[in-house]
């Protein structure tokens, strides 16, 4: 099939392969993102003279340039590369000194150089008078930061006096804007004296999208990617951009993310259909700047949602639910990855093959077998009648014998049972299962299933805890039933049972925090202050009043000199700022106050008394006082 643009190519080879030089230059121009560049390229790359042989050309970027000795500056560099080599520019001042000696180029006559109305009087160095072989082709035009006058003025004292070929690139929408301006006559005036023939470039995907793919390394993806050509084309139609740019560097980017693919699922067809279409789909809309890699993160959310806001008469439309609606992902399940990787690759640019494999485990690509029966059920609407009441069936028995204990995974459970009862697809009322789903939660508190969940290692109790930042799911699904008012009040009821499981085993976990002051330092007074840091669980959470405060300090003064100064700096960010929420351990820095006085004395004259009482004590002060409301003095800093 005959490129779009198989003129163009036909009349270049023409222009090129005059036996003299025509004397003007050939202007091809079309919208920013059409093509023009890489077809450009591409044409450089593959043509070859009459007799066969490459042709030399010299490709120039106008993009930002201001002085006239950039574009020499380019010039030379591709015909002298060795001079204009890192080891050649290492000789600085000497590199311009050899130029203006060997070629008798002067390098700044044109910092001063006035140009005129007649374009022909342009000055252009000796050396370009040697180049009259080469093709010169300026891309960018409409982004140089010369005036049109200066820039095209000076292309054509190298087209008319030096008898040198030139094709220029440009946007001459963003060129002829403008058109009674004077910078608007002036293209138009000087164009009509350079330009002979010119050649809007079409828009031409399908040939785009070939020379793109040609350019992947990796074997593996080029061969998928070429093999879904349609598939790629359909989804770069229904985004609507046009810019083929965004086609380019979402191939880059999918040949890294395809290559973290798990090889067991490297042959799952339909699997790696689905993540292309979405990829693709993510990756064009992110550079369009129509949606933020953080606004994946909050897909579900804003989907459960979007009923409630379609009713609001002057409600806005998030991104993501615009882009929900644009690709019709309109079904929790349909982003197959959890959202939160999704955001991480476009976010940071990179996703383990262990993420990714965890998050295909859990879709409905994931091996079956493998995958937990609660989980499977969570795909419900993808099952067969026969699978989908064997799956109820065992996942109501583990339910029974009480194996399901992860806070995170009770409420899934919790959500799919009151959901099927709510559409019918369970015999149970949603009323009664609503009560047995809160006796399933008093019999784990009962039997003690979550006593460890004061300890700040514990990351199932934190992410349950901490359900009001991320209500809508666990372990990248999205809970069901989440639009129930049975399941909202579940929610409720095991954030209000964990936080009694976790006030009953606050002591334990006071003890737990004073021997981890001693073993590790860093991570405690990570635990106790607010941070970017998984372990920051008792930032807000009183557990110093579970602790006594002999022990503390004593803890404290086993310490080297150095961990001290970093308990300090912790218990100093700790207070104020949470007050509210801290107010109940002002009587143990109360206390600890009052024991550090009595371990100060016998140290005074001592690095560790000096640091004790100006750095340990005042912070301490410092704390009560703002807890107490009182007046504050700054602690001082030793």
């Amino acid at each position: 099939m005959a490129s779009l643009n198989a003129h163009i190519e036909s009349y270049l080879s023409y222009y090129l392969g005059l036996h003299e030089s025509p004397r003007f230059a050939v202007l091809l121009h079309g919208d920013w993102g059409c093509g023009k560049t890489w077809f450009i390229k591409n044409f450089i790359e593959h043509y070859k003279g009459g007799d066969g042989a490459p042709q030399r050309f010299l490709y120039l970027t106008l993009y930002g340039v201001s002085e006239y000795s950039e574009i020499e500056d380019q010039i030379f560099q591709q015909v002298h590369p060795i001079l204009s080599s890192k080891g050649a520019k290492l000789a600085g001042k000497i590199l311009k000194g050899v130029a203006k000696a060997t070629l008798k180029i002067d390098l700044d006559a044109y910092a001063t150089a006035t140009i005129t109305p007649d374009i022909s009087n342009v000055a252009i160095p000796d050396y370009l008078k040697r180049i009259d072989e080469c093709v010169l082709v300026f891309d960018d035009l409409e982004r140089c930061q010369m005036s049109v006058e200066k820039v095209l003025g000076y292309i054509n004292g190298i087209v008319e006096h030096q008898g040198v070929r030139v094709i220029i690139v440009a946007n001459e929408t963003e060129m002829d804007k403008g058109a009674d301006e004077p910078t608007g006559r002036d293209y138009r005036r000087i164009k009509e004296k350079l330009v002979g023939k010119s050649f809007r470039v079409n828009y031409d995907l399908r040939t785009a999208n070939a020379f793109f793919l040609d350019q992947i390394r990796e074997p593996g993806t080029k061969a998928y990617l070429e093999s879904r050509a349609d598939r790629i084309i359909e989804v770069f139609t229904r985004a609507g951009f046009r810019n083929l740019r965004h086609l380019h560097r979402a191939f880059l980017d999918f040949e890294r993310f395809h290559g973290s693919v798990p090889k067991k699922y490297s042959d799952t067809q339909p699997l790696l259909d689905e993540l292309l279409t979405l990829f693709l789909a993510f990756s064009f809309e992110i550079q369009a700047g129509k949606l933020a890699p953080s606004d994946i993160d909050g897909f579900r959310s804003v989907l459960i949602s979007r009923a409630v806001a379609a009713n609001e008469k002057d409600a806005v439309s998030p991104p993501i639910l615009d882009f929900a609606v644009k690709y019709g992902l309109l079904n929790l399940y349909d982003l197959v990855l959890p959202e939160k990787t999704w955001a991480r690759f476009f976010g940071d640019g990179f996703v383990t093959e262990e993420e990714l494999g965890k998050g295909i485990a859990l879709s409905s690509f994931g091996e079956h077998e493998a995958m937990p029966s609660w989980v499977t059920l969570w795909h419900y609407r993808e099952l067969e009648d026969k699978d989908f009441s064997r799956t109820l069936q065992d996942v109501e028995k583990r339910w029974e014998n009480r194996e399901y204990n992860v806070p995170g995974i009770v409420l899934h459970v919790s959500g799919l049972l009151l959901h099927l009862s709510a559409t019918g697809l369970r015999a149970e009322g949603i009323i009664d299962t609503a009560a047995k789903c809160k006796v399933y939660i008093d019999n784990l508190v009962t039997a003690k299933v979550w006593k460890d969940q004061g300890t700040p290692t514990n990351g199932e109790h934190r992410a349950a805890v901490r359900r009001s930042l991320d209500r809508d799911g666990y372990g990248g699904l999205g809970y069901s039933g989440i639009d129930l008012a049975e399941f909202r009040d579940v929610c409720e009821y095991l954030d209000k049972r964990l936080e009694e499981a976790r006030a009953m085993t606050m002591p334990d976990a006071a003890k737990r925090l004073l021997d981890l002051m001693v073993t590790d330092t860093q991570r405690f007074c990570r635990s106790i202050t607010i941070s970017n840091s998984e372990d920051q669980v008792y930032c807000s959470t009183p557990i110093f009043q579970h602790m006594k405060p002999g022990d503390f300090v004593a803890a404290v003064i086993g310490l080297t000199n150095e961990k001290k100064l970093m308990v300090s700096r912790a218990l100093a960010e700790r207070y104020p700022g949470v007050e509210g929420t801290l107010r109940d351990e002002e009587p143990f820095l109360q206390q600890v106050a009052a024991e550090i006085k009595k371990e100060v004395e016998p140290r005074r004259g001592k690095v560790s008394g000096y640091l004790l009482e100006r750095a340990l004590l005042k912070t301490v002060e410092h704390a009560v006082a703002a807890l107490a409301k009182g007046p504050i003095a700054e602690p001082a800093t030793p």
